[in-house]
């Protein structure tokens, strides 16, 4: 079977959630009372430390309840995960895409920042804490390792399930539900806009490859100007001014422009040949169905009003946001009273 369920993707996520976010939040102050140990401070000197809390967030609390619900559900692999390939260029067209839409996001989450920092204060930057002095090892576990594991769950369980609302609603969905994940108002907008390009993706070609490949540059190309800024001097941080923004606007308007001419070229290089004709040829480009898929985008059986009752009536959906209030609430706790 290929179907999945709203309910049983919303029951999964709310356990991949609090297997992330609040087990932790139970278990290391009990661990730390019984065998006496600064688990905080641990993670900030010990580097095996935090290389082992990296393997155990992605492959125990995200892979391993990806699989057991695969197999407890009995789920068609390759249809849920669109297990398909793609050729060399679609994949090309995707890397540069990413990187297009990295610099959207950038310029985005910029103004977030911003904003945040005017009207709450400076946050703090919890990567630096996280992220392995080896280059190659912090590719592996923060760029790798997340964009199979991470697509598996969203651009896998969480848009099959969703997709049954309408192929662009799902898209959507599974984009915001994968930035509420980040728990933090900050990074919200950079995951969001990359899921959104890897949503219609993996749709468009039926594979969940450019999902991959998406996750996998956007959080590669974060990461090396991570490693790159820490051999460089150090500056003292500053807002942007209207300058720089305007030089930013610029970029981020080159960069659409990329995404669009990619998205043209991919539409035709997934797309069914015998679909295109003159009147249909621009809507196959962008909403054909994929070579391997038969059907193209699945259109929306109800409104989006209705979408957004169910879905905030959902206890799973309650539960998430709770808690990506909560984690916000206690950030901005902490910049107003350090």
């Amino acid at each position: 079977m290929n179907k999945v369920k709203v309910r049983n993707a919303n029951i999964l996520l709310c356990v991949v959630v609090f297997l992330i976010a609040i087990l932790p939040q139970i278990l290391i102050p009990i661990l730390a009372k019984i065998f006496s140990i600064d688990f905080s401070e641990l993670a900030k000197t010990n580097e095996t430390f935090r290389i082992i809390l990296l393997l155990i967030d992605q492959y125990v609390f995200i892979f391993i309840p990806v699989v057991i619900f695969t197999i407890v559900n009995k789920i068609n692999i390759k249809e849920v995960f669109r297990l398909n390939p793609i050729n060399l260029s679609a994949g090309f067209l995707t890397v540069i895409m990413a990187v297009a839409a990295w610099v959207v996001s950038i310029f985005a989450s910029v103004i977030v920042y911003h904003i945040y920092t005017v009207v709450v204060g400076k946050p703090s930057n919890v990567m630096d804490n996280v992220i392995p002095a080896n280059m190659y090892l912090g590719l592996f576990l923060i760029a790798l390792t997340p964009a199979i594991c991470e697509e598996a769950l969203f651009r896998g369980i969480v848009l099959k399930a969703y997709e049954n609302r309408g192929t662009v609603k799902a898209i959507v969905i599974t984009a915001t539900l994968f930035a509420l994940i980040h728990f933090s108002i900050i990074r919200f907008t950079g995951p969001f806009i990359i899921a959104i390009l890897a949503g219609y993706l993996v749709v468009k070609s039926n594979s969940i490859i450019p999902g991959i490949l998406t996750h996998l540059t956007f959080n590669g190309l974060s990461l090396c100007i991570f490693y790159t800024a820490q051999t460089m001097p150090q500056q003292p941080e500053r807002l942007p001014t209207m300058l720089e923004y305007l030089v930013m606007l610029v970029f981020v308007a080159f960069a659409l422009l990329l995404i669009a001419g990619c998205l043209i070229g991919f539409g035709y290089l997934t797309s069914r040949r015998n679909d295109f004709s003159e009147r249909t040829f621009i809507y196959r480009i962008f909403f054909g169905g994929a070579r391997e898929k038969k059907e193209p985008f699945q259109k929306s059986i109800t409104s989006i009003k209705k979408d957004l009752v169910s879905i905030l009536s959902s206890w799973q959906i309650i539960i998430i946001i709770l808690i990506f209030i909560y984690f916000n609430i206690l950030e901005i706790l902490s910049i107003l009273f350090k």
